[in-house]
């Protein structure tokens, strides 16, 4: 296997729809640490943000999958801001993996899938972002987090420091990733930087060609048998905590 045919990307896509509720306006965009980088980040309109996981996830009810989903929602719990920004598991259920825009009477902001409908990517994180029309303000109403059916690899879900270098993406890692997109601070990204789509610049020296130890958790590639995204990197946490 070569080492390109071993990198796998993350995904993210929005889909924004018109709300007939006032939201509370905005901060200017926060600036990432690297002044010369920079993200377009969007709030919750609830900063209380609910999470389920769905029957999709293999082994559900307990299982290590899904227990290291909840890790990696402890790991951006403690780095910010209590009183203004925090996951919150409201356990598991049964949705329908469709445009989180559709979900317009289910009151959970988050669904965990497994699903094989992503394409290239080992996970990917689609939000349903909400105009206001009348104070030309957007915020995040609701997203979709898949983790991608990724044969022939299968998902280490394990705690140890490294999975299996011929066949295993990490869970953590990965969902470590995704929440970063989940939170809305890293969305988008500066178009003359390479519009990095809500990841730091890749290659660079801060997003190795084929992964380094030092690289950022939203760096957007995963490597076959790493977890060089985990844990959360200071200058990932700095621009979470800039923005919340």
């Amino acid at each position: 296997m070569t080492e390109g045919a071993r990198q796998v990307a993350f995904g993210v896509v929005h889909g924004i729809i018109v709300a007939v509720l006032l939201m509370v306006s905005l901060a200017f965009p926060a600036t990432a640490h690297d002044s010369v980088y920079w993200f377009n980040p969007l709030r919750w309109d609830n900063l209380d943000v609910d999470y389920k996981i769905d029957d999709s996830i293999p082994g559900i009810g307990g299982s290590n999958l899904e227990d290291r989903i909840h890790d990696a929602v402890v790991r951006w719990n403690s780095q910010c801001c209590i009183g203004t920004f925090a996951f919150d598991d409201v356990g598991n259920g049964d949705h329908d993996w469709v445009d989180p825009c559709a979900w317009s009477t289910d009151p959970t902001d988050v669904w965990v899938f497994h699903h094989g409908g992503i394409g290239g990517a080992i996970a990917e994180t689609s939000r349903c972002e909400v105009l206001n029309q009348q104070q030309q303000i957007t915020t995040i109403r609701s997203v979709r987090l898949t983790f991608g059916a990724i044969d022939p690899f299968v998902w280490y879900t394990g705690q140890a420091e490294e999975p299996n270098f011929g066949d295993e993406y990490s869970v953590e890692e990965a969902a470590l990733h995704e929440l970063g997109h989940v939170t809305g601070t890293f969305r988008g990204g500066n178009a003359d930087e390479g519009n990095s789509g809500g990841h730091w610049p890749y290659p660079s020296g801060v997003c190795a060609q084929f992964g380094a130890e030092a690289d950022r958790t939203m760096c957007p590639f995963a490597e076959v048998g790493e977890s060089n995204l985990i844990p959360l990197e200071p200058h990932d946490i700095d621009t979470f905590q800039d923005w919340y």
